[in-house]
């Protein structure tokens, strides 16, 4: 009898130090899992910052050059540019009626 028991003992504790064993493996696999995940989430977050600074950045460059397009095409800057590449307003106008042939009008000018 008591040979059964210590067989029992031993085979109750070969059960528990497999359960200790598998337990501790469980827990720092989870926990290296852990800590690879928290490692790439920071990576993340960094990653994550940059592109908002750079979308800040080309708002701005947009804002800019959207300011940039309204000035340059604006009637005053259309007409500065005008008259710094040497164009004139027109001095001299024809009329042409529906009966009249441009060719015509024009050999006669």
């Amino acid at each position: 009898m008591q040979k059964i028991k210590l067989e029992e003992k031993l085979e109750r504790k070969k059960r528990f130090t497999a359960v200790g064993f598998f337990s501790i493996a469980l827990t720092l696999f989870l926990a290296f899992l852990q800590l690879i995940l928290s490692n790439q989430l920071a990576g993340y977050s960094q990653q994550l910052s940059a592109l908002r600074q750079e979308e800040k950045a080309v708002l701005l460059q947009n804002e800019l050059l959207q300011k940039q397009i309204a000035s340059e095409s604006s009637i005053m800057a259309i007409s500065r540019r005008a008259q710094e590449q040497a164009f004139v307003a027109p001095t001299r106008f024809l009329v042409v009626a529906e009966q009249e042939s441009v060719a015509l009008l024009h050999n006669g000018l």
